[in-house]
Parts: C-alpha cells; sequence; structure tokens
C-alpha cells in the first residue's frame, strides 16, 4: 500500500468558559474518496510459458497458461486536522479534511500469449475470461469508495482524538485514520483474491476448452 499523510495542526487557545476538559466532539468536516481507475492495457508480448512463470497462485496442472491480468492497488490519503487545547491543558484534535485516493497504481495489464491466434475461437474465449478478472478489480475499486466513505463518517463523527500536546492528540485520531483505511482495503483484496480463485478452477478451464473444439 502506498501511504501519503499530510498533518496540518492549527493551535488556537480555547476560552475555558467553551471547552470543557471532557469535552472532544467532532466538527463538520470535508470527506473525500477519489477512485483512480485508468483504462486497461492489452499485452501480447509474452508466450505460455513465460506466464506461467508470471502466476502468484499455482497454476492448475494440465493446463496451459494462455492469459493472465496484472492489477496494482495502491490507497493513500490526506488529512487536516484543527487542534484545540482544553481548560485541563490537554489538547482536542478534530478532523477539517479527509481525502482518500484507492486505485490502481498503473494501467491493469491483461496479457494474452503471444502464440494465441489474433480473432480465433480460443483468443475471444481467453480475452472474455481475463476481462472477467479485471471487472472484479473495477468492482473491488467501487466497492472501495463506498465502504471506506462510508466507515470513516461513521467513525470520525464519535469525536476526535485527545492528548497531551497538540501532536500526541492528531497522532490518536490519525491511527483512527489509518486503521479504516487499512482495515476496509485489506478485506477488499482479500475478498478480490477469493472471486479470482473461483473463476480460475478445473471446471471453467475446461469448459472453455470445450467451447472451442
Amino acid at each position: 500500500m502506498t501511504k501519503h499523510f499530510v498533518l496540518a495542526a492549527l493551535l488556537l487557545a480555547a476560552a475555558p468558559s467553551t471547552v470543557l476538559a471532557e469535552e472532544c466532539p467532532a466538527r463538520p468536516f470535508r470527506l473525500k474518496v477519489n477512485v483512480e481507475a485508468p483504462r486497461e492495457v492489452i499485452d501480447r508480448s509474452k508466450d505460455s510459458r513465460s506466464l506461467s512463470t508470471m502466476l502468484t497462485d499455482s497454476s492448475l496442472p494440465g493446463y496451459v497458461t494462455q492469459g493472465l491480468t496484472r492489477v496494482d492497488y495502491t490507497a493513500a490519503y490526506s488529512s487536516e486536522y484543527l487542534s484545540q487545547q482544553r481548560r485541563d491543558g490537554s489538547w482536542c484534535s478534530t478532523v477539517n479534511d479527509v481525502t482518500v485516493d484507492f486505485g490502481f497504481r498503473t494501467p491493469p495489464r491483461i496479457y494474452l500469449a503471444s502464440g494465441l491466434p489474433e480473432g480465433s475461437c480460443m483468443y475471444r474465449e481467453v480475452m472474455k475470461h481475463e476481462y472477467q478478472h479485471l471487472r472484479i478489480a473495477q468492482d473491488t475499486l467501487e466497492a472501495g469508495r463506498k465502504w471506506i466513505a462510508r466507515a470513516l463518517k461513521e467513525e470520525l463523527s464519535k469525536g476526535g482524538g485527545t492528548s497531551t500536546t497538540s501532536d500526541a492528540a492528531n497522532a490518536a485520531i490519525e491511527r483512527r485514520i489509518k486503521g479504516i483505511v487499512n482495515k476496509i482495503t485489506a478485506g477488499l483484496y482479500e475478498a478480490a483474491k477469493f472471486k479470482n480463485l473461483a473463476l480460475d478452477t478445473p471446471e471453467n478451464y475446461a469448459r472453455l476448452g470445450k467451447l472451442c473444439r
């Protein structure tokens, strides 16, 4: 995961009459989740043997690797905080702005074995199969947009972070943001892996082979 942090604290001494020591309520904040989804690239530069060596999971025995889809995910965020000193001398930090960038680090690459005759039945079926893998990746990004925004909004609406210094208060709320982004993206990656494995089964490969007899 790519991580990018921008922390900005505005240190404002709060009037003792307006801020109680036990309070650090959330303030209105801006939250945006950007999805980066560059268009895929078709690559025919490798033969079946080379594609087999690129597999991250073991290839199925008895089958030749004719296609492969490679996706490299990345997640990053920037955040800004407002820090205020409380009556007891401690600090309360609340979120002012959070922007999350989630998507593909580089354009997805669909590899088709160089030996596949372009336009043939097998070429079309392998292409169709690889686009199913790409669809899983694209759905992962859309799910990320939804679930990251929902989880962050819910968590940050609970209140700010507190500590003995403004930096430590910022760090307290930073940990919550980082935890949410890491948890959601890790779950999405695992779900995508499961869906991809469900496509690459002996039954699906056998069906594909029968289509082009």
